[in-house]
């Protein structure tokens, strides 16, 4: 099973974001609603397993699914 995950670049101040999803769909929908702050990047990516997911960081070498 694949898990995704919400990272960026920057602190947005406003938005929901979950610790990891397993639903591409639901992690873009988040993604969408998070701005303000420093955020500069948002991006959705792939992961291999929950712990990936919990790891994940922008600057890992993972498949971008959405960014914005």
């Amino acid at each position: 099973m694949m898990h995704f995950q919400v990272v960026t670049f920057g602190t947005p101040t406003y938005g929901d974001r979950r610790s990891f999803y397993r639903s591409v769909d639901s992690a873009v929908r988040d993604a969408q609603t998070l701005g303000g702050g420093s955020l500069q990047t948002v991006r959705v990516v792939e992961c291999s397993s929950r712990a990936d997911a919990l790891d994940a960081d922008i600057s890992d070498n993972r498949s971008v699914l959405w960014s914005r």
